[in-house]
Formats: structure tokens, sequence, C-alpha cells
């Protein structure tokens, strides 16, 4: 039976979109698919962000055998996983990645199609995996919230290094700003430290409070 994996927003989902999307899983898996959808199958209610991350990691992406995105190009979270999707297919050339028209459920033209921010970041990530950390730069927009840029070579390092048991760290983590709720800033804070999914939210300010303090 074919994994598929849909992905589309998820914090700013319209209870339309969120409706058809609904239907479109339930048409799927009428046709024989195991579809995972992702703000009915995770638990949302995360005060870090890191368990979200993992569980989709674990359950959706390295499971699934094709992957469909309902587009909408200021969902952080499908930027995120569309980056893993792409990398787990250069590793493995086995994946199925198309792209959905939101309002009418059918493929979407390849001239709006979205592009990479970062074309080489596999070949790049592939690289450096023959190391045994994924050193990687942080880098945020003028709000301190992660850039496009590094949410995309973040996802897909991530997956990289799931599947060689690697680490990833940034060379500059002290400079990623902690958020009070779920957020990339706390996923890339957390992958650097190494932190369990199911860190608590105390055991993470402190341990983010400690790297702060860290002397050069």
């Amino acid at each position: 039976m074919t994994q598929l994996y849909i992905i589309c927003p998820v914090r700013h989902l319209d209870g339309e979109l969120r409706q058809r999307i609904l239907k479109y899983a339930a048409d799927l898996e009428r046709q024989g698919y195991s579809v995972r959808v992702p703000f009915e199958h995770t638990d949302q209610d995360d005060p870090i962000g890191i368990r979200i991350t993992d569980e989709h990691e674990w359950k959706d992406i390295l499971k699934a055998n094709e992957f469909r995105v309902i587009w909408v190009a200021d969902s952080e979270g499908s930027w995120w996983d569309w980056a893993q999707a792409r990398v787990l297919n250069y590793v493995e050339h086995e994946r199925r990645i198309s792209f959905l028209d939101p309002q009418t459920m059918k493929p979407l033209a390849e001239e709006l199609q979205p592009q990479p921010p970062i074309l080489a970041s596999e070949d790049d990530l592939w690289q450096k995996a023959q190391e045994s950390v994924l050193c990687l730069t942080w880098n945020a927009r003028a709000d301190g919230m992660i850039s496009r840029t590094c949410l995309w070579q973040l996802a897909q390092a991530r997956i990289i290094a799931r599947l060689l048991n690697l680490s990833v760290c940034f060379c500059n983590a002290r400079e990623i700003r902690p958020t009070p709720i779920k957020s990339y800033n706390n996923v890339a804070l957390a992958t650097h430290l190494n932190l369990p999914p199911d860190v608590s939210r105390e055991d993470f300010d402190r341990t983010v409070a400690a790297l702060k303090e860290q002397r050069s």
C-alpha cells in the first residue's frame, strides 16, 4: 500500500481549505492509499516544536512513498516538509512529489510551482555528510526568526542526519533567539543541543540559557 503524506498549512489553515483537504484525503483512501494529514494525525500541542518535528520526520517523511503538496507559499511548515521530502528523494530516488492548487486540488501548473531557496542544498549537505557532524550557519530575518534559506538547510540536514546517524550543529548557535511558543528557532536550538523530543519547557529554557552564557 502506498504511504502518502499530504504537505499543507497547519497553523493558519482556514476552515474551507481544511475541509477540502479532508475530503481529498478521504478520496485518496478510497482509492487504496494510506494517507496522513498533519493537522489530523499529529498532536500540535507542543510548547517548543521539537516533538512535532520529530514525529513528522519518523511517521510522515521517512515512511512516505509519495508526497502531495497543497501549496500555500506563506506556510513555513510546508517549506520545511517540502525540503525534507526533496532531500529524501535525492538520497533514495523513489519518492514522488507533486504540487496541488489549494482551490481546486488539481496539479499546479509547472510555472506556478515554487522554487527551492537553495538549489544546491542537497549536493552541499551530502558532501558534508562525509563528516560526523553537519555544521550549519544560523541566519535570521530582520525580526530574528529563522530565514527561509536557513530553515531549508536545517530541515534537510535533519533528514540526512537521521539516515546516516550524524549530528547537526550551528557554528553560531548563540545567535539563535528562542521563542515562548513553538517555532523553528526553538527546533534549531533543540537540534544543536541534541535535546530529546520530549524535553520539558523548563529543561529547554535552562539548557538554552546555559548555551547563551558560554564564552567564545
